[in-house]
């Protein structure tokens, strides 16, 4: 059903460099970095195609699209704002959504997530992107703990195997960060 790769799979430079920009953007953002902090003018010509935006409705229960970025829709074209990453699970008729999954475990994490992931869209088409999750804000979860109120999303993507069994992620987390620590 999923499976998550721990890897020491490259992230290609030019990605790294666009990923460390919104990643020191988005500690930049004052307090719980919420959602109204983010000014999409100053993340420039060069992010602002990469990133968007949801809100995690219902204490992190489903993810509501409400900005998607030029890249996000490169990837998932029939996506419109207002769409919810739930919905999936009826188009797709299946009890399991990876990106669901993982759009609400970094909301209940709250920490952020560096991904590649590998998936299958609606169509069935072979699809990559090199993901980077920033939780925004915070909300009192299902279970009263608390979780983020949006995500923003940073996506890049990258032209995948042609056949996979299964979609899949890496978490490259710990390769992002010491990409960050070299950086100074």
């Amino acid at each position: 059903m999923l499976e998550s790769l721990s890897s020491s799979a490259d992230i290609p430079n030019r990605h790294l460099e666009d990923m460390a920009c919104l990643f020191r953007y988005w500690e930049s953002l004052p307090g719980e970095r919420r959602r109204e902090d983010v000014n999409p003018l100053a993340l420039g010509s060069q992010l602002l195609p990469h990133v968007s935006l949801g809100t995690l409705m219902n204490g992190c229960t489903d993810f509501r699209y409400d900005l998607i970025s030029s890249e996000m829709k490169a990837v998932a074209p029939r996506l419109q704002p207002g769409a919810r990453s739930s919905d999936a699970f009826r188009i797709q008729q299946t009890q399991f959504d990876l990106i669901h999954h993982l759009f609400l475990s970094t909301g209940q994490s709250l920490e952020p997530k560096v991904l590649r992931i590998h998936y299958a869209s609606m169509e069935g088409m072979p699809r990559g992107a090199y993901t980077l999750f920033l939780p925004l804000g915070r909300q009192p979860g299902a279970d009263g703990k608390p979780v983020a109120c949006d995500l923003m999303i940073g996506l890049w993507r990258f032209e995948p195997e042609k056949t996979f069994k299964q979609d899949r992620y890496e978490d490259l987390s710990k390769t992002f960060e010491a990409y960050l620590a070299s950086c100074g």
